[in-house]
């Protein structure tokens, strides 16, 4: 009970050093007044009393009285609420560490304004918040050692934060949200060793960086810059002399690869996966010490560069998922004693080995998908005996798989052979049958047959799909409880379905046993379409609560929906259709969340010892459904496709108004049943929908206005059914096909040649009042410009007269001429008569 009373400790007056750790303080009663001579107090993983305030209490006052001390340590000891402001009274520390709490509140600049002589401060892993400022450690001169890692911060890296810190030497400030660019000022901290700012936003381009860290050129020897949104090239990073861990992962760098570096590096780790880097992978014989190369998932489109085999100490090598190409040969790898973790996958290369290559290394983790590295089975690998995971799938292999392939001296987490041309049948015995864990195993897309052994019962999962076997599937009733996913589909296995699955249910998420040629009757299933299976479907939502496909297309069932298909709240694709099921459409679709959502992340069977490419990914297998009247097959983005198709079955009653809540659906297909009634009026609502059929219903009504918000709408059928009235117009239903819209005489206007009658009624009422306009129009117009004419004329003519005095003489005389002239012509003609 040592614990329970500590005023013992005040007889130990000389005591400099004291350090209990995970001890519980709790309970603890008696406190020493005080230690005069303790400089170091450590109490990591202690649960103490309540700290916050309570600064009456005997062991908090107890803390503050000790004026010597020099060292407080107290990580993971549960403290919560504000840091105290009696610490930053404790003038004489150099070293405070309150990493791993849950300590809240901002810091600021008085909190460390007279802590002159702290050089080390650990406030990671906490709940601090609020901005930085730029003079927040300015009173902290001798600063060594800063982490602020973890927490909540937010808002910029302030521009002067670190002027005057030309002491600092190790500094983390990942993991906080920080935004913008580098500030200037970290040009003058010239004695740093570490500079972690990972998990941020930062952005700026990296030569930038690297030129305003040039300062510590000679001392910095880790820099993480990883998961931010830097830009640019990469530089020369061999400027720095002392590097020996660089992980820029996760940016926005672009370019090529330094094709010369200035001078030999130390450096150890060398992470750049994840951004958009091009070019070959060139000379490399200037990092003779690196152990890890990570450049997955980037451009790189060259070719690998032999000196790869120069780098005798590298043990991790990931170049996968780029676009290189080329030959690996002897000389690439020749020299690669230390190697454990080989990553090549999704690229073009092909392996020129020989036969009787024999490698110095062994591989624990062998990722080769998509190398070349048959046609002949790869007889190096028989060397490979003690591999956890292995994935040589799109190899082009055309063989049979040896016998000693399945003689492993150690237990694998996971074997991918699949998508090759590999034929034969699978050994009765092998030590798999023997191992005690259990293997994730996929042989998938070959051209393998025979019967399935016992060998693989310890199988955690297993995929066999799309080959050539056949026979009796009852091996599964010999997996117990330790089988998660099983995908039998597209093989020749026939008789009835074992009646075991009682037996594992519990541990099963996914199986798939569509297009065999299996009969019975099902209680437990998931993707069983395309066989002769019948019986009700009352167990659906029972047996799979956390289902994500549901695949019982071309069967024999019948009875009713049940209700508790609604329970399947993470389900994205349902498939009934071509069955005998009857009864209503379930009223309660909103509780189908997935489907209510435009995206969401399946839950799906993932192997728990993720380490590279397929391995650790959700299952994904080729899911068949039915969209735009054709059937596709999609393997990516199932978090993007939401369907349900009910076609073909004998379902009646109304369509539930319940539907209009499934927003995230792409396809909808309730076609060829005895559905009756109207297009619920909020269909509008399935704004994601790009296929919907209807066709073949007794539905009737008119076709809902809000059609005009399916923006995506691209394959319709409301065929065969009463729909009757206008089809609404200002949508793309006008650019559709008429037979979009056939056997629904009822209904007229565009696309369909009869027009809607008070369209015609309207066509001739408007003409006629058109005409009528038109005429009235002229009349009017020609009596408005007979009098302009007038007016115009007759001012233009009498403006001239009043104001031209030459031109109403002319025009005066012009008319008596005239007169004249008549009169005597007059008088002459009378005479003439007489």
């Amino acid at each position: 009970m040592f614990s329970n009373n500590l005023n013992m400790l005040s007889r130990l007056t000389s005591l400099r050093r004291l350090i209990f750790l995970n001890v519980d303080l709790t309970k603890a009663r008696d406190w020493p007044d005080r230690l005069p001579s303790l400089e170091h107090l450590e109490l990591n993983g202690c649960q103490l009393p309540v700290f916050i305030n309570s600064y009456s209490s005997n062991y908090l006052t107890w803390f503050f009285n000790q004026s010597s001390l020099v060292k407080l340590s107290l990580s993971y000891s549960g403290i919560s609420g504000r840091i105290p402001s009696k610490i930053w009274n404790m003038t004489s520390l150099s070293h405070l560490d309150l990493s791993f709490n849950q300590l809240e509140g901002e810091l600021t600049s008085s909190m460390f304004s007279g802590m002159t002589s702290l050089s080390h401060l650990d406030l990671s892993n906490n709940f601090l918040k609020g901005e930085l400022s730029n003079s927040l450690i300015r009173g902290m001169p001798s600063l060594t050692q800063l982490n602020l890692s973890y927490n909540n911060f937010k808002g910029g890296v302030p521009s002067s934060l670190f002027r005057g810190l030309t002491c600092l030497s190790y500094l983390d400030l990942s993991h906080k949200k920080f935004e913008g660019e580098l500030p200037g000022s970290m040009k003058g901290v010239c004695e740093l060793r570490a500079l972690d700012l990972s998990f941020n936003h930062l952005k700026g381009n990296l030569s930038s960086i690297f030129q305003s860290l040039s300062c510590a050129n000679n001392t910095l020897m880790i820099l993480y810059l990883h998961m931010n949104n830097f830009s640019g090239l990469v530089p020369d990073f061999t400027i720095f002399s002392s590097l020996r861990e660089l992980n820029l992962s996760t940016n926005k760098l672009s370019g090529s690869l330094p094709s010369n570096f200035e001078r030999l590096s130390n450096l150890v780790i060398l992470n750049l996966d994840h951004n958009q880097l091009t070019g070959s992978v060139l000379d490399l014989s200037r990092f003779r010490s690196l152990d890890l190369l990570n450049l997955q998932n980037n451009q790189l489109n060259g070719t690998l560069h032999v000196s790869l085999g120069q780098l005798s100490r590298l043990s991790y090598l990931d170049i996968s998922s780029n676009s290189l190409k080329g030959e690996i040969g002897v000389l690439h790898l020749s020299n690669l004693s230390r190697l454990r973790y080989l990553d090549m996958s999704f690229n073009s290369l092909s392996f020129n080995v020989g036969s009787s290559w024999m490698p110095s290394f062994k591989l624990d983790t062998i990722g080769l998908a998509f190398c070349r590295l048959g046609p002949r089975f790869p007889n190096w690998l028989r060397t490979q005996s003690n591999y956890s995971n292995l994935d040589i799938s799109y190899a082009g292999i055309y063989d049979t798989i040896p016998f000693w392939f399945w003689n492993l001296s150690t237990i694998p987490n996971f074997i991918s052979l699949s998508h090759n041309n590999l034929h034969g049948n699978l050994p009765a015995h092998s030590l798999i049958e023997h191992f005690e864990s259990n293997p994730s195993i996929d042989l998938s897309s070959n051209l393998l047959e025979g019967t399935i052994p016992n060998s693989f019962k310890n199988s955690v999962y297993l995929n066999l799909s799309r080959n050539a076997f056949s026979g009796s599937i009852s091996f599964v009733c010999n997996h117990g409880f330790s089988l998660n996913g099983l995908d039998l589909s597209h093989n020749f296995f026939s008789g009835k379905l074992p009646d075991c699955w009682s037996n594992i249910s519990n541990s099963l998420t996914v199986v798939d046993l569509s297009s065999n040629s299996l009969t019975g009757k099902l209680r437990r299933s998931l993707d069983f379409g395309d066989n002769q299976f019948s019986g009700t479907t009352k167990w659906i939502g029972r047996s799979f609560p956390y289902l994500v496909v549901l695949s019982l297309r071309n069967n024999s069932f019948s009875g009713k929906i049940p209700p508790k298909l609604c329970l399947l709240s993470s389900i994205q694709i349902v498939d009934l259709s071509a069955n005998n099921l009857s009864g209503k459409i379930p009223s309660c679709l909103c509780n189908l969340t997935a489907m209510t959502q435009k995206k969401s992340s399946p839950k799906a069977i993932t192997d728990t010892n993720a380490t590279f490419s397929t391995i650790g990914s959700p299952y994904e297998d080729y899911i068949s459904v039915v969209l735009k009247g054709f059937n596709y097959e999609f393997k990516n983005n199932l978090e993007l496709v939401k369907s349900i198709d009910l076609s073909s079955n004998k379902l009646e009653g109304k369509i539930s108004a319940q539907v209009s809540c499934l927003t995230g659906l792409i396809s909808l297909n309730f076609s060829r049943n005895n559905l009756n009634g109207s297009i619920i009026p909020k269909i509008g609502q399935l704004n994601s929908l790009k296929s919907l059929d209807l066709s073949n219903n007794h539905l009737s009504g008119e076709i809902p206005a809000t059609f005009s918000d399916l923006n995506f709408l691209s394959t319709l059928s409301l065929a065969n059914n009463n729909f009757s009235g206008r089809i609404p117009t200002g949508t793309q239903l006008q650019g559709l096909n008429a037979s979009v819209f056939s056997g629904n005489p009822g209904l007229c206007g565009n696309p369909l040649p009869n027009k809607c009658v008070s369209d015609q009624a309207k066509g001739s009422s408007q003409n006629k009042h058109s005409l009528e306009n038109n005429e009235d129009d002229i009349t009017l117009g020609l009596y408005i410009s007979i009098a302009l004419g007038i007016i115009t004329g007759f001012w233009v003519v009498l403006g001239i007269l009043i104001f031209k005095r030459s031109w109403r003489y002319a025009y005066f005389c012009f008319w008596v001429n005239v007169y004249d002239k008549l009169y005597v012509i007059i008088t002459f003609r009378r005479h003439t008569r007489a």
